[in-house]
């Protein structure tokens, strides 16, 4: 997963550690719930994400999913 924009316009790798909504670990998210998302950063000399860091607008995207259409 990546995680940004940061005030660069950067994302930054991250894994996502667990998922809680309304204090209960959960394996997904349903679209539009709100949930609490604990992440790590990925990679070597990365620093981890700092509260300040986490503002509105940002973002927690998946850049390998894509949507393929069927070729039938």
């Amino acid at each position: 997963m990546m995680f940004g924009p940061d005030r660069y316009g950067q994302f930054k790798p991250v894994v996502v550690k667990g998922i809680h909504q309304n204090r209960v670990e959960v394996q997904e998210a349903e679209p539009m719930s709100s949930i609490c998302v604990h992440v790590k950063t990925v990679g070597k000399n990365t620093e981890p994400i700092k509260n300040n860091q986490i503002r509105k607008g940002s973002y927690l995207i998946n850049p390998l999913e894509k949507k393929e259409k069927d070729k039938n």
